[in-house]
């Protein structure tokens, strides 16, 4: 078995042979550390993703097996429509499956099943009470006890402290004055190259929200990839409130992935755990929340952001009410700005940039084909983000170098704008990049104990077009 690279196991519900990545035990043990501490974080642990998860991270090609599965029940669903006008619940097979895929896993690798994880953590959690209960037992026995008269108010304030710390709510917004708003404009401005026109709408609309003028906005950052959309979404969630939550639409592209947002229906699978946004309501009500790519979202998540942006206020599935109403909804798409070749240059005699002012109106019309009148009209505002030039890339790699001990030379920044950008994704990759080209090689130094020649920065050249330290 040692020579093989994966299990095989027979997963009877959907008659098909899983295989099943084969781990170390030093790997398992990691993972099931990192599952343990977000168990031990998180008020409400959701089960459905949990089965995701796993059938991702240990089955082979285990994202693709769900996406088919989806697909075949999606196909029985219409025959069986079309042909005896029945309606099959394909979100209550698809758990089925996903519970079946996952207990094949579990099979392998049992301290992955959720019963030995709960297990494994409410021993923890009794060791841990027990060490204090006995601790405070001992400890107080050798004090002298109080009189009654004394002790009960003093109770009752520690009763009620621990009361409020478990139903407090924070509210207090971070900007609320003019000095609050300028110093959120530095720092956007200092973290996001190349963007002053949508800093500067960004600003206005937290300057409202600081005024009470209005409760809530939404936002959508149009905008080619890799320039900057997503970073000062999450740059400014950091100051308006230290709550940024963003959304994958590419992960709610499906009408049931709806349900891990606003929880399952009363019946189904996980209809009594709370729901991503249930838990983030109960936090705050003041969030910056992203989605991200949104017109690859399902038409049902639409649905639910016109209640979002309308008043900042949602429904649950379970019918509780979930309060945004002190939050800014950002979105981000390019949709229609491939299309238009917003920020390239056109050819011949004379040639100029195309640019957002003289093609908002077809930008406009592009979005009109894709989202509705109604979910349109929510949005208070569209800000356009445009393409970033060679010395704002150039700023870019600078500003992602900002923490990295190495001397930034202009043949070190101009290597990474060569090779670490592209006109199709702009600065989108050039963490990784810097990360992959940079830091590894720095990595092996400082391991190795070795010094930088001169000063704090290693000096890091081009050479034959590549990197040497």
């Amino acid at each position: 078995m040692s020579n093989e690279k994966h299990f095989k196991v027979f997963c009877d519900p959907i008659g098909e042979v899983i295989t099943i990545k084969i781990v170390s035990a030093q790997d398992l043990e990691t993972y099931r550390e990192k599952v343990l501490s977000e168990l031990q974080a998180q008020n409400n642990f959701d089960i459905h993703s949990y089965y995701v998860r796993v059938v991702t991270d240990f089955v082979v090609d285990g994202l693709n097996l769900i996406k088919r599965l989806e697909e075949q029940l999606e196909e029985t669903s219409k025959e069986l429509k079309e042909a005896y006008g029945m309606d099959a619940d394909d979100d209550a097979l698809l758990v089925t499956y996903l519970e079946a895929i996952y207990a094949s896993v579990v099979s392998v690798y049992p301290p992955l099943s959720l019963d030995s994880l709960v297990s494994r953590l409410n021993q923890d959690k009794m060791r841990g009470f027990m060490n204090d209960f006995l601790s405070e037992l001992y400890g107080e026995s050798k004090k002298e006890p109080s009189p009654p008269s004394e002790e009960r108010p003093q109770r009752r304030r520690r009763q009620q402290r621990n009361t409020e710390q478990t139903t407090a709510k924070p509210t207090d917004k971070f900007v609320r004055n003019i000095s609050d708003v300028k110093q959120l404009e530095k720092r956007l401005r200092s973290e996001v190259i190349g963007q002053g026109e949508a800093i500067d709408t960004v600003v206005r609309t937290v300057k409202l929200m600081a005024a009470n003028l209005a409760n809530n906005c939404s936002l959508m950052f149009i905008g080619p990839t890799g320039v900057g959309k997503t970073k000062l979404a999450r740059e400014l969630g950091e100051v308006y409130s230290g709550n940024f939550f963003k959304i994958n639409c590419s992960e709610f592209a499906q009408s049931h992935d709806y349900a891990k947002l606003i929880g399952s229906p009363p019946g189904y699978i996980g209809s009594n755990e709370k729901s991503i946004m249930e838990i983030k309501a109960e936090k705050s009500n003041r969030w910056v929340i992203l989605f991200d790519e949104i017109e690859k979202a399902s038409p049902k998540l639409f649905d639910f952001m016109l209640a979002l942006m309308d008043d900042g206020k949602v429904m649950a599935s379970n019918g509780k009410e979930l309060d945004f109403s002190d939050s800014i909804i950002l979105m981000t798409s390019n949709e229609g700005v491939m299309d238009l070749n917003v920020g390239s240059r056109t050819l011949g005699f004379g040639s100029s940039e195309i640019t957002y002012d003289g093609s908002k109106d077809r930008l406009v019309e592009s979005l009109k084909k894709k989202f509705s009148p109604e979910f349109l009209g929510r949005v208070d505002d569209l800000v356009y983000f445009k393409q970033l030039g060679p010395d704002e890339l150039l700023k870019v790699a600078k500003l992602e170098l900002k923490d990295v001990p190495v001397r930034k030379s202009k043949a070190l920044l101009n290597y990474i704008v060569d090779r670490g950008t592209s006109q199709e994704y702009g600065a989108r990759f050039i963490s990784k990049f810097i990360t992959r080209e940079v830091k590894s090689i720095l990595a092996d130094h400082i391991l190795e104990g070795k010094k930088p020649a001169k000063g704090n920065l290693y000096e890091i050249k081009v050479k034959n077009n590549e990197l040497t330290l």
